[in-house]
């Protein structure tokens, strides 16, 4: 008799930034990923990111990353021009 794997259990995606996008931090640039539940958008890059392993981590890193300092401080100098 040969012995039966163990069944693989389902991944569920986490959608919590639907919360996030209601906090003051988040609420200008962050948006429902059309990727899925497991990314989020970002409306200042115009970029889509996983969100899926580290959560709002995930969306704190990619506010601190270069790119979206950057996008974001140009998209300010335009809207005081």
């Amino acid at each position: 008799m040969v012995p039966s794997l163990p069944k693989k259990k389902k991944r569920v995606a986490s959608c919590k930034y639907l919360i996030w996008e209601n906090d003051v931090k988040y609420r200008g640039w962050l948006s429902k990923s059309t990727l899925g539940l497991s990314h989020a958008f970002c409306k200042v890059c115009n970029r889509d990111f996983t969100v899926d392993h580290g959560g709002l981590n995930d969306v704190s890193k990619h506010s601190s990353t270069a790119l979206h300092q950057k996008s974001f401080n140009a998209q300010n100098i335009t809207k005081a021009v």
